[in-house]
C-alpha cells in the first residue's frame, strides 16, 4: 500500500487547523486561539523509481489569532495594503516550489519556499523596518516555510507502510515535527477498512521534544521547549492513487517553555503550556 501518482496530474489538499493554546506567565492565565487554512496543489512533472518530482504552490491562506487584547485576521484573498502579513500571503500563493515526494508519503527534498519568502520581504523594501523584516520572515517561515510545510504534510501523508497488508494490520513510523520547536514523532498505523473506493487508516501517535535540541529563537528570546503528547489520526486514502481523500487530526501536547537568560528577563522563567490542535483536510 502506497501512492500510486500519475506524471502530469494535479492532486489538491484542503486544510484548516484549529489550535488553542494556554499559557500561564507570572502566575497570569494567557490564551491564544489560531486557526490556519490553506489549499495547495502538486503537480507530478517526473517519476523515479519510488520518488515523484513535484511543484507545490499555496493557492490560497488564511490566518486569524484571537489574544485577550484583539485579534489579528490576514488573508491572502483580501489584501488590504495596512495588513502587512495579508498582503505577503497574497503574493505567496501560485508561485510553485519544487519537492520530492516519496512512494510512502515522505518528503525528502523541498526546494524554493525559503528563498522565495525572503525575496517577498524584500520586496515590500520601506513598508517594513529591519525589526519588522525579522519579524515576518520569522512568522511567514514558522507558519509557510520549508520546515512548516513538511511537517503539515507528513502528518498526513507519511502513513504508508510500502508494502501489502492486510485488514486489521499495524506498522510503525517515526517522524519529526519541525517549527518553532523540535519533536519526534512515533506512530502506529492500523488498516481499519478496505473498500472499493478508499483505505481507512488510523494512527496513534506519541509526540515528545528532544532535550538535546538547542534552544529556538523567538521573537528575540532563546526558548527551550519541554513538551510531550499524542496526535490521533483518521485518514481516507483513495484506493488507486492513495492520495487522501480525507483527514482529522487531534493533537495534545503540553509541557513547559523555557525562556533563557537575558537582559530583559534575567534568570529566564519558565512557562507552563498546553497546545490543542483540531485539523481537518480533504481534497476538495
Amino acid at each position: 500500500m502506497s501512492l500510486n501518482l500519475k506524471k502530469g496530474e494535479t492532486y489538491s489538499t484542503i486544510s484548516k487547523a484549529n489550535t488553542v493554546i494556554n499559557q500561564m506567565i507570572n502566575d497570569q492565565p494567557l490564551d491564544i486561539s489560531m486557526t490556519i487554512t490553506g489549499k495547495m496543489s502538486y503537480k507530478v512533472i517526473g517519476i523515479r523509481d519510488s520518488l515523484y518530482d513535484m511543484t507545490a504552490q499555496y493557492d490560497s491562506l488564511g490566518f486569524t489569532m484571537k489574544m485577550p487584547n484583539g485579534e489579528l485576521s490576514s488573508s491572502s484573498e483580501k489584501i488590504d495594503s495596512s495588513n502587512i502579513f495579508g498582503l505577503l500571503m497574497s503574493k505567496l500563493k501560485n508561485k510553485p516550489f519544487k519537492l520530492t515526494m516519496s512512494k510512502t508519503g515522505k518528503i525528502s527534498q523541498v526546494d524554493g519556499v525559503e528563498k522565495m519568502i525572503d525575496g517577498l520581504i524584500a520586496g515590500m523594501g520601506s513598508k517594513l523596518n529591519d525589526a519588522q523584516r525579522a519579524q515576518m520572515k520569522s512568522q511567514m517561515s514558522n507558519s509557510f516555510g520549508t520546515e512548516a510545510f513538511r511537517t503539515s504534510m507528513e502528518v498526513y501523508l507519511t502513513i504508508f507502510p510500502g508494502a501489502k497488508v492486510a485488514k486489521d494490520a499495524k506498522w510503525v513510523i517515526d517522524t519529526k515535527l519541525k517549527s518553532t520547536m523540535v519533536a519526534d514523532v512515533h506512530t502506529t498505523y492500523t488498516l481499519k477498512d478496505v473498500t472499493d473506493q478508499y483505505y481507512l487508516i488510523a494512527g496513534d501517535a506519541t509526540i515528545k521534544t528532544d532535550p538535546k535540541t538547542p534552544a529556538a529563537t523567538v521573537n528575540g528570546f532563546l526558548i527551550k521547549y519541554n513538551m510531550a503528547g499524542t496526535n490521533l489520526t483518521e485518514i481516507k486514502a483513495d484506493k488507486k492513487t492513495g492520495w487522501i481523500t480525507e483527514a482529522h487530526v487531534v493533537q495534545n501536547i503540553k509541557g513547559n517553555n523555557e525562556i533563557q537568560d537575558n537582559p530583559q528577563i534575567p534568570g529566564g522563567m519558565t512557562i507552563p503550556m498546553t497546545m490543542n490542535t483540531n485539523m481537518t483536510i480533504t481534497d476538495k
